[in-house]
């Protein structure tokens, strides 16, 4: 038969099914994931520095 789980017992890192169903196909953090992070941050910080570069030579003239 078939049971409902709630979206926090799937991949959870705990076994709720029999045939481990709610944790096969889960997507584990990995260092390439954090590395991408770190990323995106690197690349909101970097536009945040030219916006306030480019905003202070428009004030400029």
């Amino acid at each position: 038969g078939r049971t409902c789980l709630t979206f926090d017992q799937i991949c959870d890192g705990v076994v709720d099914c029999p045939g481990r169903e709610d944790e096969d196909n889960c997507v584990k953090q990995t260092r390439s994931t954090n590395i991408g992070t770190r990323l995106t941050t690197g690349h909101v910080i970097m536009v945040t520095v030219l916006i306030l570069l480019l905003t202070k030579l428009i004030n400029q003239r």
